[in-house]
């Protein structure tokens, strides 16, 4: 555990309750579940959480053809935040070297690999599949659009990689190795292929008429199971000190952290 001033002087959302902060905090005070039917064509019904998303105010249609959806939706959100922090444009290449990019993401490019296994059966897989798919594809994709020098690290840890993701750009801050710290995470994995996959495992909320109101309540007696989402979140990190000195609002303090590990079973948490 840690205690320091580390300020979050941005926020950046693109997520099925919405692409502003505000909309999406008070929709979950509200208690509105996101979660719809998907996929009909599938043998099994399935539900999910998915994102109304336009990437054409941040890619060209050229770009899109090398660039998954997961990074699609990093992209807006950490610029969103950025924007939201004061800083508009990317940074000159002394000060690109002391900003850093920490991202949480467990898959990939999900929709790049599910167009290459649909379109190698016709012998027409997309050039770009590998550099779409990459996992580190979104913190690179941030990283190029603002210049970025410092530190550009990718984490995959489940479902804690985002929460891991913060703690280590926190750490980079509180070190001195960076300055400012970009850090958050994005998922896109509703794909038939995944949804296939996580429906053998037999642990996710099951579809029929009023089954998403039971979805993802893990204490609850009628809760139905798991779901899957998608969406991207980031933060700016920056010294409390740094903060001041530039007249940033400051939204939280993020004042400690921490991470262990169960050794037990990669789905299955050891409660002892």
């Amino acid at each position: 555990m840690s205690q320091a001033g580390i300020a979050v002087t941005g926020l950046g959302v693109v997520g099925p309750h919405g692409q502003a902060p505000d909309a999406m905090f008070d929709a979950l005070l509200r208690g509105e579940s996101a979660i719809r039917p998907v996929f009909p064509e599938l043998a099994k019904p399935a539900l999910a959480a998915t994102v109304a998303f336009d990437a054409s105010p941040w890619f060209s249609k050229l770009q899109l053809a090398g660039v998954d959806r997961v990074s699609q939706l990093a992209v807006a959100a950490a610029e969103r935040a950025l924007d939201d922090a004061g800083m508009p444009g990317p940074w000159a290449e002394n000060e690109g070297e002391r900003v850093g990019i920490y991202v949480g993401c467990g898959m990939g490019g999900a929709s790049a690999l599910e167009t290459a296994y649909r379109g190698g059966a016709s012998g027409r897989v997309p050039p770009l599949t590998i550099p779409a798919f990459m996992p580190n594809a979104p913190a690179s994709h941030i990283a190029m659009r603002r210049k970025v020098l410092g530190p550009v690290l990718t984490y995959s840890v489940a479902c804690a990689s985002s929460a891991i993701a913060i703690a280590e750009a926190a750490k980079a801050i509180e070190s001195g190795e960076v300055d400012l710290a970009i850090a958050g995470g994005s998922e896109a994995l509703i794909v038939p292929g995944v949804m296939l996959a996580w429906q053998a495992m037999q642990t996710l909320a099951s579809a029929p008429p009023g089954g998403a109101a039971t979805a993802v309540r893990p204490f609850a007696a009628d809760r139905s199971g798991f779901a899957l989402g998608e969406g991207a979140a980031f933060l700016v990190l920056e010294s409390a000190q740094r903060a001041a000195a530039r007249g940033a609002r400051s939204y939280a303090s993020l004042a400690g952290w921490g991470s262990s590990c169960d050794a037990s079973h990669l789905t299955k948490p050891d409660a002892a």
